[in-house]
């Protein structure tokens, strides 16, 4: 077979080939953005019924909780509220029906069509009870109802989440936007809960109880956390800008034009005075006010449309323009070949030597002269054009290191911001919880019991606040790889030991009982201590807030096959569901996140707890069911044991 032949069998190789995966990538682009197209386009009947859903939740409540029958204008509103709603979830319940998903997403879909039957089902007998007095209703219809919309309400919201989880883009704005709306849907949910709560009492005429306050309280708590993520992913300078214009429209809408007259009720109401505003008063103005911020998460899902849109069309054309290049290439070099066929005897040589100095990356090399029009001076010239592009590809090589490098100073940015802004808020924080200590205290003279009581409210939600701040620095440190450990030998019984010390009076005031289990002649580790006490302190409040009065507590250390080291907690508390497991360890995750939850919590214990396993290089692993207590199991590996095994102690 003759040179040529050869020469043109690999290009035509080559080119085949590069066809071959020019089609799999636009496959796999086309598909990516069908997938991102679907997601979208089904997100907003989903948002369009939640919304509806609030909206007749909310005006439902009002009528409930008034003594007589609801006026015409409230059982119009319900009826307008309910018909949208149902064509939005109906719509989604056809569209997820007609097409294969995974199986979570048949599983979430069956949970919504579950919870929008039994939501269906307590309607007729909601209609009923708000056209007949408070006294010939059923005693527990409110509560059900309220828990069934609010059940149909956060399925919903995860199927949002799993269809938008489905675009799979490794686009940072994409993944801002998915955040944004779910904090934004969060901002929406909590404050359609306050409009229920409120209008329940306007138009019940009862007055604004301490508990009724507490409650409000920790609803607006949730909002104001939620409004303050979106915000903070709203500021970024790549945010596009009608996003952020509805964020600003939204925060004075909401938290300053709504806020002044939500705050002169609340005030009216803890004065005796009557309510300032009227039932129907009230669901308008908090209704208009929650439709600002709902706005913020429909601008998000404009925008994610328009990326997915335009990051398709840009794929696209790179693809087509990296085929027309090789194409092109390839024509050349075939072009070059049929000149160079003719000499390739002595220039070929100095060729050779060029050739094998550039294999070895010398990129200074000198190609060559060679006179005239021939083939070897095509030959030469094309090696030309190959070095030049190995320079040019070296340069941007050199490029990307230094974008690397600036992407890495943006992150240390970041993380020099999280710290400040830790600062900023941990010191006002310590001075709330230091000045209503001394309060709580009488530290300066008696003061009246409710005030006292007031100061001990103020000092635990602070401390509770702290709380999920160094928790959420905590895990953002974890998440960028910047927690680092510092190394000690430390004795995992001795922690141990402390932290049941500190936990001492919950478990007394729930009558826990604990039973330690330690092997004897445990070795000592090389640990970091304080990410150790704070794994074990996680781990044991839990075992305590999902205890039952009365339960038990077992603590074992033992020794592994390989002489790592195993923790194993385990305690008689409520347990959960072996399928919320894997979910729970993710960061913000709770079991119950339903209107009347007993547990409070940020959802972030667990996450945190694993990390700092896994970055000792130990692994976490959760044994539960329902109703039967929970077991985690900590594994250090046998590296972190010290050589000489510690002198056994005893508690």
């Amino acid at each position: 077979m003759s040179l040529r032949s050869i020469f043109l069998l690999i290009v035509g190789s080559l080119t085949i080939v590069a066809a071959i995966i020019t089609g799999i990538l636009a496959t796999n682009s086309w598909d990516r953005y069908n997938r991102a197209s679907n997601a979208i386009s089904l997100d907003e009947p989903l948002a369009m019924g939640m919304m509806n859903l609030a909206r007749e939740r909310g005006v439902t409540s009002i009528a409930l909780a008034a003594a007589d029958p609801a006026p015409e204008y409230l059982a119009t509103s319900i009826s307008h509220y309910r018909q949208a709603a149902d064509a939005s979830i109906r719509e989604t319940i056809h569209f997820l029906s007609a097409h294969r998903h995974t199986d979570i997403v048949n599983d979430l879909l069956a949970q919504v069509t579950a919870a929008h039957a039994r939501v269906d089902r307590l309607r007729p007998e909601v209609d009923v009870a708000i056209s007949i007095s408070a006294s010939e209703r059923q005693p527990d219809l409110a509560k059900e109802w309220i828990t069934a919309i609010t059940d149909l309400i956060e399925g919903c919201q995860m199927l949002r989440l799993v269809a938008a989880r489905a675009a799979n883009s490794p686009d940072t704005l994409l993944a801002d936007l998915r955040i944004l709306r779910y904090f934004a849907w969060m901002a929406v949910e909590y404050a359609g809960r306050e409009r229920a709560m409120i209008g329940a009492m306007i138009s019940a005429k009862t007055p604004m109880t301490y508990a009724d306050l507490n409650g409000i309280a920790r609803n607006r708590g949730m909002i104001e956390l939620a409004w303050k993520i979106t915000r903070f992913f709203a500021s970024d300078a790549s945010m596009p800008m009608e996003v952020r214009r509805t964020v600003q429209a939204a925060d004075k809408a909401y938290f300053k034009d709504f806020d002044h007259q939500r705050a002169a009720l609340i005030q009216a109401a803890i004065a005796g005075a009557p309510y300032t505003l009227s039932p129907q008063q009230w669901f308008e103005q908090s209704t208009a006010a929650i439709n600002s911020l709902f706005a913020v998460d429909t601008a998000a899902g404009d925008a994610a449309a328009a990326e997915v849109e335009d990051t398709f069309l840009q794929t696209i054309f790179s693809m087509s323009l990296q085929a027309g290049l090789f194409l092109f290439g390839a024509g050349i070099a075939a072009a070059l070949f049929m000149f160079m066929s003719r000499r390739v005897i002595e220039p070929i040589k100095g060729m050779t030597a060029a050739t094998m100095r550039l294999a070895h990356g010398d990129l200074d090399v000198t190609i060559p002269h060679i006179g005239g029009k021939g083939e070897i001076a095509g030959m030469a010239t094309a090696m030309g054009t190959f070095r030049d592009n190995a320079m040019a590809r070296a340069q941007l090589e050199a490029e990307l290191r230094r974008a690397r490098e600036a992407a890495e100073t943006a992150n240390r940015t970041k993380s020099e911001f999280m710290a400040n802004m830790s600062h900023e808020l941990r010191t006002p924080l310590n001075a709330i919880i230091g000045f209503s200590a001394m309060i709580k205290d009488q530290l300066r003279g008696p003061i009246a019991e409710n005030y006292q009581n007031y100061a001990a409210d103020i000092h635990e939600s602070a401390e509770h606040l702290l709380a999920i701040i160094n928790d959420i620095l905590d895990i953002s440190k974890l998440e960028s790889g910047q927690m680092a450990i510092i190394e000690e030998e430390v004795s995992v019984e001795d922690i141990l030991n402390l932290v049941l010390r500190i936990h001492h009076s919950h478990i007394d005031e729930k009558k826990i009982v604990v039973e330690l289990d330690f092997e004897e002649e445990l070795p000592t580790i090389r640990a970091d201590a304080r990410m150790l006490k704070q794994i074990i302190s996680n781990l044991l409040s839990n075992a305590i807030k999902f205890n039952v009065e009365g339960g038990r507590i077992s603590l074992r250390l033992r020794r592994t096959d390989n002489d790592g080291l195993l923790l194993i907690v385990s305690d008689t508390g409520i347990g959960m569901n072996p399928a919320d497991i894997p979910r729970l360890l993710e960061p913000f995750t709770q079991a119950d996140t339903s209107l009347h939850r007993i547990y409070e919590g940020t959802g972030l214990g667990l996450a945190i707890t694993k990390s700092m396993v896994e970055l000792h290089g130990g692994a976490l692993t959760v044994e539960s069911n329902t109703n039967a207590g929970t077991t985690i199991t900590v594994t250090l590996p046998r590296q972190r044991a010290v050589a000489e095994a510690a002198v056994a102690r005893h508690p």
